[in-house]
Parts: C-alpha cells; sequence; structure tokens
C-alpha cells in the first residue's frame, strides 16, 4: 500500500482474519519507507506467553504478528505493546493468584480473613487501569524524550487512577512534546475534569 499522512504519528491498519472470523490489527509507527507485516499461521498462535491472552480474546497485535519496519520508532512502538501485554498479563496472573488465595482461606474456617480476601477479590478488577498505567510509566522512564511518550501516556490517561501515576510523567515531557500532536491530546485530556 501507499499513501499520504496528516502528521508523523501511530497509525493501525485494520484486516479481517477469515481464520478467526475477526478484525485484527497493527500499529505502525509513520512515516516510513518500508513496512513488512507478517502474520502467523493460525495453529503458529498459540505461543506461551499469549495462551492467556487467547482465553480471554485479548492482547495486542504483536500476538499473531511480527513488524518489520525502517521507522526507528517502530522499535520503540513494539516495545511499549510488549510492556502494555506483559502487564495485561500480569494482571490476569495476579487476579488467579488471588482468586487461589481466596479459595484456600475458605478451608480454614478463619471467618475474618475470608472476609478480607473476599474484599480483595471483589476489588481487585478496579485495579485493572494501575496496570495499564504502570505500561506507560515504564515507557516513559525509558524513553523520556521520543515522540511516542506523549502518545503512549495518553493511551492509558483516561482513567482517574491512571492520571494520578501518569501526571508526573505528563509534566515532564519537555516542551516540544507537549506541542506535538500526541501532546496537545494528552493536554486536554488532563484539563478535563476527573471522571
Amino acid at each position: 500500500m501507499r499513501g499520504t499522512i496528516t502528521q508523523p504519528g501511530v497509525y493501525e491498519i485494520d484486516y479481517l482474519d477469515k481464520a478467526v472470523n475477526s478484525i485484527l490489527h497493527v500499529a505502525l509507527s509513520l512515516p516510513t519507507d518500508s513496512v513488512q507485516v507478517t502474520i502467523a499461521p493460525t495453529t503458529d498462535r498459540k505461543r506461551t506467553f499469549y495462551q492467556l491472552y487467547q482465553q480471554h480474546n485479548i492482547g495486542s497485535y504483536l500476538a499473531y504478528a511480527t513488524v518489520f519496519s525502517t521507522s526507528p520508532k517502530q522499535t520503540e512502538l513494539n516495545r511499549y505493546y510488549y510492556l502494555n501485554d506483559s502487564l495485561w498479563n500480569k494482571f490476569f496472573v495476579d487476579k488467579d493468584l488471588l482468586t487461589a488465595k481466596l479459595l484456600q482461606t475458605y478451608d480454614s474456617g478463619n471467618r475474618a480473613l475470608v472476609e478480607q480476601w473476599s474484599d480483595s477479590a471483589r476489588l481487585f478488577k478496579e485495579r485493572f487501569p494501575n496496570y495499564m498505567a504502570q505500561s506507560s510509566v515504564l515507557f516513559a522512564q525509558q524513553y523520556p524524550h521520543s515522540n511516542l511518550t506523549a502518545y503512549v501516556l495518553l493511551q492509558n490517561s483516561n482513567h482517574t487512577q491512571s492520571r494520578k501515576a501518569i501526571r508526573p510523567y505528563y509534566r515532564a515531557l519537555p516542551d516540544s512534546l507537549k506541542q506535538s500532536y500526541y501532546g496537545k491530546l494528552l493536554t486536554k485530556e488532563f484539563e478535563q475534569p476527573e471522571k
């Protein structure tokens, strides 16, 4: 494919994967001279890291695609998706561990302990935005001056919980990044009243 873009940034290409009858997407850092996307056959998508994702039908495009691009920012973008996937995976692993611990406490006969673990299990799903915000924070720590940092912070800034973790990294952005396309969107997000 060839085309023009309105500004440098992250663009998604969507396509229908007939093998699984769903729309898949690949995120690309543009502009670039050349991109090659290799989609893994359905039978090869069961790599250990993504088995949990496939059970929940989640995870980034890196679960089923390999992207090679001449854009130097594509490697950074892929790094963000790996961080995001790792923390998404960690959320479900931690949730399963918490559920196992809760089931274990039922046999203890300690009512106070059972109630404590029940409350933790019931409220655990509210922690999900914190896990996702952590992927943005880790990226911002590794790439504080990257053009993609504002984009990455923007991806997880739509929850009140996330904003608390992301705000220091938003404030630390250089003015040049705050004036970029994603920086302006991020500023607008932080100017909105808390949800």
